[in-house]
């Protein structure tokens, strides 16, 4: 519970009904908070917040993808 920095537990505070879950990437963060709505309905609420209510001059919204197969390896 005390691992997460207070302005993160700010920028995620009004997302959290829509959100499934979410994360900060790699060795904090990098710069990046994944979100993962609920649903498609919730996600679009996310987007209208964010757009409509910009955190900061620099953040942007990124489109991704998760792949249902995950890693796959091939040994020949």
């Amino acid at each position: 519970p005390a691992a997460c920095h207070p302005r993160i537990e700010a920028l995620i505070q009004p997302h959290r009904r829509d959100l499934a879950t979410w994360m900060l990437p790699g060795a904090g963060g990098g710069g990046f908070i994944f979100m993962l709505a609920r649903d498609e309905q919730a996600a679009a609420r996310i987007r209208r917040r964010i757009i409509r209510r910009d955190p900061n001059a620099h953040s942007r919204l990124f489109a991704f993808e998760i792949d249902p197969t995950g890693l796959q390896i091939q040994v020949t």
